[in-house]
């Protein structure tokens, strides 16, 4: 796996970043929109990118960030009820 940084990704071009994205990146999750779109969110070196898909070949990185805060709408599809048992 090729480390970069944030700000190196954010120099790529959107071609090189979504050539990183697929060659380097770790899917973690998706979650739906209201618009129907889905975004998915990847984990690449130290920091996150989600790609919002309007279709299979429709696609526009929504954006790449290295705050943890950002997670919280991927956090809250987690079920930890079996923790609890």
């Amino acid at each position: 796996m090729l480390m970069i940084t944030l700000k190196q990704f954010h120099e790529l071009t959107p071609a090189e970043q979504l050539t990183m994205l697929w060659e380097n990146g770790l899917y973690l999750a998706s979650r739906q929109q209201v618009d129907a779109s889905e975004v998915n969110l990847y984990q690449v070196g130290d920091f996150f990118v989600e790609i919002c898909f309007y279709s299979l070949n429709d696609f526009r990185f929504v954006q790449a960030f290295a705050d943890t805060g950002l997670l919280l709408p991927y956090l809250e599809q987690v079920n930890i009820d079996h923790l609890y048992k």
